[in-house]
């Protein structure tokens, strides 16, 4: 993964392009972007998935802080609440195409 990239995220093996743009609106909504990515088999085949990323402010923060006070840890409480709301979108797209996984 790319630094910045928050997770990568399997794409359906139906309805790929409607899986794409939901995501896309539910990451663009907590200001996450979403990138379709054609990855390549050793077998030859192309399979795609998801790399969703932070929102730019949020992509340098340091996750290792714990003074508690510091801006590090301010914003990482930030950061930590993001991730929340993208695992619920997580969690809500799979069971929407987990089907299809």
């Amino acid at each position: 993964m790319k630094l910045g990239t928050w997770t990568t995220i399997d794409a359906p093996t139906k309805n790929v392009a409607t899986a794409y743009e939901w995501l896309k609106q539910k990451f663009d909504e907590i200001g996450g972007r979403v990138y379709k990515l054609d990855n390549y088999h050793d077998s030859g085949i192309i399979y795609p998935s998801f790399e969703i990323f932070y929102p730019d402010e949020l992509e340098y923060i340091d996750d290792d802080c714990d003074c508690g006070d510091c801006d590090d840890c301010l914003a990482y409480a930030k950061k930590d609440e993001w991730q929340d709301k993208a695992n619920d979108i997580e969690t809500e797209y799979g069971k929407m195409f987990g089907k299809y996984l």
